[in-house]
């Protein structure tokens, strides 16, 4: 197996000397110690993989320029159930600074705190974030190693922090192995929850309850279980997902060993940077064509179907509502727009404002979340309705995912996605319903939304 060495003559005990010189800056603190060092290592997912160190995670952009592998915690936010994001947030700001830019904090928010959460997903909390031990970051042609380290301005702890740094480093494996071919782990049961005919009862209440006047619009889910026949290696599964999922962003967050919430979300919940703020609407759904003229016809028909467009409507109408309340100025794009992955596409509508003074990313957080694309609308009316009937926790699926940095942060919706626990996978997929929509035709769009991750478990190696 060919192996790639990442950062020759680089050790220890010079990462030791370079931190012990910021603990003598202690009049500063508290404040967030970095270094960068320039690798040439490319494939992030893969060195990954390789280390032993029980957390991880991973983020790429939706773009592809931006990408981060990480190992470790420097710093560690949780909120076990029903946490405040303002107390997360105000945790952050001593570590967010001008000095380093590129500092992130990563992860993500459960779909309804409100809730509560349920097992298997008690270790990703309400939210959970952490700032990286070690990060391994592609910005377009730059890549370079990242190492993290908090000075509070006591001496002995400080002189621990570096310790622990210098410890952590030394544990990272550098040579790194290609893929070993593929393992014979493959999905030996099948759950689906609610099973279809569960599901089409549920579409037709909710059909009701819309007639009704309750709502306007509410967006099922439906969790499906999946049993191995052997332990689930994430890494794997997300390299794999890399190859069928384009254009979107992609993810994983390990909290310890035999647990992982992964996913290849195609949808934008917001990008900051410094005042200029980005979102998008996305929904409405069709498979992609097998030919050319098929996928046109497909993606036509998708653009001229009332009950589409009215479902793509109402998440305009909820993003166009925060962007006006949050910015000083707004502008979206003329009109609709398809977006084609490679299994399905959707209706899009792309935003962009300047941010009015004194909004933040907490107050993105309380306005965007949920949007109508994954909550409904009204939004108090839809989110009772789903915790009245839904028949499992969402956890994190269909919350926001991403980063928060000194000046910027970036969140996707975490649609698309799935959690690994020990043998069994959960698979998530969810289906907007409003008057017109057709339970067994809703059926059909959550089993073509997660063939992208059962095509990414088939035959992975364990």
């Amino acid at each position: 197996m060919r192996r790639k060495k990442l950062i020759p003559g680089f050790n220890e005990q010079i990462l030791a000397d370079v931190f012990s010189d910021a603990v003598s800056l202690k009049s500063e603190a508290p404040y967030a110690a970095r270094i960068e060092i320039p690798v040439e290592e490319k494939s992030l997912r893969r060195w990954l993989a390789a280390q032993p160190h029980p957390e991880k995670m991973y983020w790429r952009d939706r773009d592809g320029v931006f990408e981060c592998a990480c190992l470790g915690a420097a710093d560690y936010l949780f909120a076990s159930d029903g946490g405040d994001p303002e107390t997360l947030f105000a945790e952050m700001a001593p570590w967010l600074t001008f000095a380093h830019p590129r500092l992130r904090y990563y992860g993500g928010f459960c779909f309804d705190p409100a809730r509560g959460l349920q097992d298997p997903w008690q270790a990703f909390g309400s939210y959970r974030f952490v700032l990286p031990r070690f990060e391994l970051v592609r910005m377009g042609e730059i890549r370079l190693m990242a190492c993290n380290a908090l000075i509070r301005g006591d001496t002995a702890a400080d002189r621990r922090e570096i310790e622990a740094v210098c410890a952590g480093f030394s544990q990272i494996r550098w040579e790194v192995d290609e893929w070993a071919e593929a393992g014979s782990v493959r999905v030996t049961g099948r759950t689906d929850n609610p099973k279809r005919g569960p599901w089409i009862r549920r579409v037709n209440a909710a059909l009701n309850a819309c007639e009704g006047g309750r709502f306007d619009k509410v967006v099922l889910a439906r969790r499906t279980d999946l049993q191995m026949s052997g332990p689930v290696d994430p890494w794997r599964v997300l390299d794999r997902l890399a190859d069928h999922t384009r254009g979107a962003y992609l993810f994983c967050f390990q909290p310890g060993p035999g647990k992982a919430f992964l996913g290849a979300s195609p949808e934008r919940l917001w990008k900051r940077a410094g005042g200029y703020v980005q979102s998008e609407a996305i929904a409405g759904t069709r498979p992609r064509g097998g030919s050319s003229s098929a996928d046109r016809e497909l993606g036509d028909a998708l653009m001229h179907n009332d009950k589409e467009l009215r479902e793509h409507r109402f998440v305009a109408e909820g993003i166009r509502t925060v962007l006006q309340l949050v910015c000083d100025t707004m502008r979206e794009d003329d009109g609709v727009s398809l977006i084609r992955l490679p299994n399905c596409q959707h209706l899009a509508r792309r935003y962009e404002g300047l941010l009015a003074d004194g909004y933040e990313d907490l107050d993105l957080l309380r306005a965007f979340h949920p949007t109508p694309a994954v909550g409904g609308t009204p939004s108090a009316e839809a989110l009772s309705w789903i915790r009245e009937t839904e028949p499992f926790d969402r956890g994190w699926y269909a919350g926001p995912v991403g980063w928060i940095g000194y000046d910027s942060s970036e969140f996707a919706v975490a649609i698309r996605s799935g959690l690994i626990a020990g043998n069994t996978v959960h698979a998530f997929a969810g289906a907007g319903i409003v008057p017109g929509s057709v339970a067994a035709a809703e059926w059909d769009e959550l089993n073509n939304k997660i063939q992208p991750f059962l095509d990414a478990l088939n035959g992975h190696a364990g």
